[in-house]
């Protein structure tokens, strides 16, 4: 039954607040003989208790019998009893909203209060209201219910006759009508170019799109001055910078970001969090593992709830205290990580760790059981920062490391097939074409890595290069430099983490 399905559906999103009121709205009178209360108490009950009873089950419980229209109509009266314990204060108050969010709920029902005192002739006092709502709206940019309230107020003022008033309610309309079109545009511009940024294989797809955004958003913020346009607008300009691997102009955007999150209109937990989450990407970027840390234990404060940020937050410390020469800390942001639920996490993110785990092993010569946890790494889907490739160039290092000549030779090739697969769909990065040609050399020289650097000298010379389209990524899949591990069967091995960590 679909209300039956509707009804339990949101019995399952209330929260323990908004359950106590539902069930003082249905604890009948002690002077009530109303027997739907208490049908409607033991329906709820039945839900909570025994979730997977069936339609037919609940029935015979209350009615001892089947009794379709009878329960479809309870149905329904419980649930709108459990929409009105939405709508009390107390429930809004502890339902976990940020601020803007409550202070719009709160506005909604000012209005309806406003339209109802209209309706009684009380239009002084629905008028008071409304410009009560006005000045709460504009502060957080509500422009629809700012709109809404002038509408309204123009309704008073034309039967008091005010004509200057008049004149000015019309003309607010108007500018706050501008102001919303202009918020609304800015609002879907962001949205579109952050999904397609989200699902693009590489920044070239969605460059051209992104500085129209930019220049789209720059001429908005510039005629209405709004900090939400103004926040969506740095969050831009950062993706902008670090796609220029300039993270010093992103960083300085993410700090007016800071700013605007600061207003009233653009504050909301979520949103700080993830501006303090980006500042630890950033830093890790720019070299600054100490600050890059700091931000994310401070992001993790503003989200204590959610289970995906909290892990964004422990794989920034894990890269951080990986780069800074904490290997044992970097562990254990590891092992948190992984021992997180695998239903509340994305396979992108399951096989990430993973992986990470498997290049771990490896740093500490543990290249049996390397091979072994790739093994466990699936293929990723949409997957934009190649971690697929790393996991095969890992798996050949391995393989490398173990003397496994004969599978090192079946795995260049397959790496090369993947390539060239991938190619038909996606640029594949030079970085990647550089190491392939490279793994090839050596293959052909019979694992002479002295010879394969003097002949391969301006390939491995290019990988080392910093802020170019071949580099090494810090915050990528590339969890062990190839360059590094090359120069390193080179030159007289050592502990190959130390010479990681020396590069930095």
């Amino acid at each position: 039954m679909n209300n039956l399905n509707s009804l339990r559906n949101l019995i399952k999103k209330l929260s323990g607040e908004e359950m106590k009121i539902l069930f003082r709205i249905l604890q009948p009178q002690k002077e009530s003989k109303n027997k739907l209360e208490n049908k409607s108490l033991l329906l709820v009950n039945l839900l909570l208790v025994e979730p997977s009873l069936s339609s037919n089950e609940i029935q015979k419980k209350i009615y001892e019998s089947l009794n379709y229209s009878a329960f479809n109509k309870l149905c329904s009266r419980l649930r709108e009893k459990a929409l009105d314990s939405l709508l009390m204060d107390s429930s809004i108050e502890n339902g976990g909203y940020s601020k803007r969010n409550e202070i719009v709920f709160e506005l909604k029902k000012k209005l309806i209060q406003a339209d109802i005192l209209n309706l009684k002739g009380l239009r002084d006092q629905a008028d008071a209201i409304c410009k009560k709502i006005i000045v709460v709206s504009s502060e957080y940019e509500i422009y629809d219910l700012i709109i809404q309230s002038l509408i309204t107020r123009e309704k008073f003022v034309r039967i008091r006759k005010n004509k200057k008033e008049l004149s000015k309610i019309i003309n607010d309309i108007k500018v706050t009508n501008d102001k919303y079109e202009s918020f609304r545009l800015c609002q879907s511009e962001f949205n579109s170019i952050m999904n397609k940024i989200s699902t693009a294989g590489n920044e070239m797809s969605y460059y051209v799109e992104l500085e129209k955004a930019i220049l789209s958003l720059e001429i908005e913020f510039t005629k209405y001055n709004s900090n939400s346009t103004g926040y969506f607008l740095q969050l831009l300009k950062t993706q902008m910078y670090q796609n220029k691997n300039d993270f010093n102009k992103a960083d300085e955007s993410l700090e007016v970001a800071m700013k605007m999150l600061k207003k009233k209109s653009v504050y909301s937990d979520n949103r700080m969090g993830s501006v303090l989450l980006s500042k630890a990407e950033n830093y890790i970027k720019l070299r600054n593992f100490d600050d890059s840390i700091m931000f994310s234990e401070e992001a993790s404060n503003y989200f204590p709830n959610n289970i995906f940020n909290k892990a964004l937050v422990h794989e920034y410390k894990f890269y951080a205290n990986f780069f800074s020469g904490e290997l044992k800390k970097s562990k254990i942001n590891l092992d948190y990580l992984c021992k997180l639920p695998e239903e509340n996490n994305t396979i992108l993110s399951i096989n990430k760790w993973k992986f990470l785990t498997a290049a771990l092993m490896f740093i500490e010569n543990k290249f049996s059981d390397c091979l072994n946890c790739l093994l466990q790494v699936s293929e990723i889907d949409k997957d934009k920062e190649g971690w697929n490739v790393n996991i095969r160039i890992l798996s050949i290092l391995c393989r490398i490391e173990l003397f496994e000549t004969d599978s090192v030779d079946l795995n260049v090739q397959n790496l090369e097939k993947f390539l060239k697969r991938i190619s038909k769909t996606s640029n594949v990065p030079t970085r990647y074409q550089i190491i392939l040609r490279i793994l090839v050399s050596l293959l052909n020289e019979g694992y002479d890595f002295n010879k394969v650097s003097i002949k391969k000298k301006k390939s491995l010379t290019i990988l080392e290069e910093i802020n170019e389209k071949s580099s090494w990524n810090i915050k990528g899949p590339e969890l062990i430099p190839f360059h590094i591990w090359f120069k390193n069967k080179v030159e007289n091995p050592g502990p190959l983490y130390s010479k990681i960590i020396s590069s930095i």
